[in-house]
């Protein structure tokens, strides 16, 4: 259990884990799957809270760059420039299909910690803005995948005491 507090505590760091996944591996032996985890153990994987904060740079590449053609109107032109000195955007359960509701949709989805719902969110967005997020929707990803890689692991551990102890977990 020290060791799977020891790659918890790791991969939340959002640094490398091979140190600490290769214990898991070394007392599990092939009774748990770790090629899950495996794929990542020498990344950097950012945080939940890496991710919210790099979300915010993201959602305002997303939203400085026009949908549509490049060849607005002057007012366009003009509208543009003045959303990139104010920033007013909506957040929340934002209806439709623009980028920003989308962006607004995936903080939501973030915030609660529903990263599959990011993901899927993140499906709909225009493929300059998709293009544009591409590095941090890997992040996301792969935060995902050592997430639940992690909480299958833990189950699984867990599992193991019970049988071990009678059925009724220490």
């Amino acid at each position: 259990s020290l060791e799977l507090a020891n790659l918890k505590r790791a991969v939340s760091s959002g640094l490398p884990y091979a140190t600490e996944l290769e214990e898991i591996g070394r007392i599990a032996g092939n009774a748990v799957d770790l090629s899950s985890l495996e794929k990542y153990k020498n990344q950097t994987v950012l945080s939940e809270a890496a991710l919210k904060q790099s979300l915010r740079n993201i959602t305002g590449d997303i939203l400085s760059s026009p949908e549509g053609s490049k060849n607005g109107s002057v007012l366009d032109s003009i509208l543009s420039s003045a959303k990139n000195i104010v920033r007013v955007r909506k957040t929340g359960e934002v209806e439709g299909t623009t980028s920003e509701a989308i962006l607004a949709r995936m903080e939501t989805r973030l915030k609660a910690g529903d990263l599959n719902g990011v993901l899927e969110e993140s499906k709909a967005l225009t493929p300059s803005a998709r293009e544009k997020a591409a590095l941090w929707l890997q992040q996301i990803e792969a935060r995902n995948t050592i997430d639940r890689s992690l909480q299958m692991l833990e189950e699984r551990f867990k599992t193991s005491l019970k049988s071990l102890n009678g059925g009724q977990a220490q």
